[in-house]
C-alpha cells in the first residue's frame, strides 16, 4: 500500500503543478506528512476536488483513519 500511496500522492503534485486542480499549502502539507503512511486516498481525493472549506473536515477524518490505523499495526 505505501508504494501505491506514494505514486498517487506524486501524481496529485504532478497534476496541481500543470493546474488540473489547485492544492492549497494547507493540503500541499497534509499530503507531504503522509507520504510514507497508510491513508485512505479516497478521502485526501474527495478531499483535493472539493472546496477548501468541506477540505477541513474532509482531512480531519483521514487523520482519525490515520491514528486508527497506526494503533492497530
Amino acid at each position: 500500500m505505501g508504494e501505491t500511496l506514494n505514486s498517487n500522492v506524486e501524481l496529485f503534485k504532478h497534476l496541481a503543478t500543470y493546474k488540473v486542480f489547485q492544492l492549497t499549502p494547507f493540503v500541499k502539507t497534509i499530503l507531504e506528512q503522509f507520504t510514507d503512511l497508510s491513508v485512505n486516498i479516497t478521502i485526501i481525493l474527495i478531499a483535493l476536488t472539493t472546496n477548501f472549506f468541506q477540505t477541513i473536515p474532509a482531512f480531519f477524518l483521514a487523520v482519525a483513519n490515520l491514528s486508527y490505523a497506526m494503533q492497530t499495526e
